[in-house]
């Protein structure tokens, strides 16, 4: 019954905002009454849910996950697009969904944690608030503010993350951070960066790309002061996502600054020295982790060793190779060589220094 409610709302919501009209079966259907319907439709199964959950205690089940997806992508989705084709209440929507995370956030928090603890309850609320933060800040934020506005949100959840030493927090953190990076261009200026054609422009982003850039590693600054150096595998995932995203976007402006000082500006870039530049940054950073990699509270960084040092490998092979002239390669060469002697050998320090410790 539940998944027919939600096809029937999503029928009235695409045939109410098709190009034809607002006709369904021969009756004309105001797209004011489809929209409370679909907003309805999420109100009463959400609110059912956290009835069962937080006073019945029975618990989440998996068809109360299964079917919040799918109200929130069919009511709420229904109807914020009716309220965009309608005009107006698209606004009432977001501050609705703003509201909704913040109580989530509270829910999960302080109620479902203290009574639960970490079980499938706490994580239902937690992803619910992420969810509508998410949806409401599209909706209420201005488009020219959207990335202040995760980078801002990625840098609050990692303080109270670390400072509270709340793993769910964290992960929330990478998750802003990585809708920062991709909503201000960041992730495309690094892929052009490290895998662009030096005879083609390459992409750019703003001062809010560079923002998001010093966000990140300030987040990862911070989730390092949690508390817990010798924290659990899975814990250290949030941090090291983080991470990647503050090493990503460190490479991609170095590896802009030296092309521009040393190989000229893409589209006129010489290809062989581009190539030399991008071996010679992914080199240096394959060793700085695998030496970061020997303190135990940045362990989680020489995961990233040997991935880079394949990722390198192939990058010799499919470029390096290529468009590289005798002087290139053989500096190519010596500094992806130095980074497959100087790498491993880090990496097994460490691991000596941890059987020491153990003994």
């Amino acid at each position: 019954v539940a998944f027919v409610a939600d096809l029937v709302v999503l029928h009235l919501a695409l045939t109410a905002t098709n190009p034809g009209g607002t006709r369904i079966a021969d009756r004309d259907v105001p797209g004011e009454a489809v929209q409370v319907l679909a907003v309805m439709l999420a109100i009463v199964y959400l609110a059912l849910f956290a009835y069962r959950a937080l006073v019945q205690g029975r618990g989440v089940k998996a068809f109360d996950v299964i079917q919040s997806a799918l109200v929130i992508a069919v009511g709420y989705g229904a109807g914020s697009r009716l309220a965009e084709h309608l005009g107006r209440g698209e606004a009432l929507l977001g501050l609705a969904a703003l509201l909704t995370a913040l109580v989530g956030y509270g829910v999960a928090f302080t109620v479902v944690r203290q009574r639960h603890g970490r079980g499938r309850a706490f994580f239902y609320f937690a992803t619910l608030a992420l969810l509508f933060l998410v949806l409401g800040s599209r909706q209420v934020v201005p488009a020219e503010l959207q990335a202040w506005a995760w980078t801002a949100l990625g840098v609050a959840t990692a303080w109270l993350g670390g400072r509270f030493r709340r793993s769910t927090l964290r992960a929330h953190s990478a998750f802003y951070l990585m809708l920062a990076f991709a909503w201000t261009g960041v992730i495309a200026a690094a892929r052009d960066a490290f895998a662009g054609d030096p005879a083609d422009p390459w992409s750019t982003t703003g001062p809010s790309g560079l923002v998001a850039v010093a966000a990140a590693a300030g987040c990862y600054v911070l989730l390092l002061r949690s508390r817990d150096p010798a924290a659990p595998v899975g814990r250290r995932i949030p941090r090291l996502l983080v991470g990647v995203m503050a090493l990503t976007g460190l490479g991609w402006i170095a590896v802009l600054l030296a092309t521009r000082a040393f190989a000229g500006n893409p589209p006129e870039a010489d290809p062989a020295v581009v190539a030399v530049i991008r071996t010679g940054i992914l080199a240096c950073t394959t060793v700085a982790l695998a030496r970061a990699a020997r303190i135990p509270a940045y362990a989680e960084l020489g995961w990233l060793v040997y991935p880079l040092l394949v990722a390198g490998l192939g990058k010799l092979l499919l470029e390096d190779l290529k468009v590289g002239d005798p002087l290139a390669l053989t500096v190519s060469f010596a500094l992806f060589g130095a980074a497959l002697i100087l790498a491993p050998r880090q990496l097994k320090k460490k691991s000596g220094q941890e059987a020491r410790g153990d003994s």
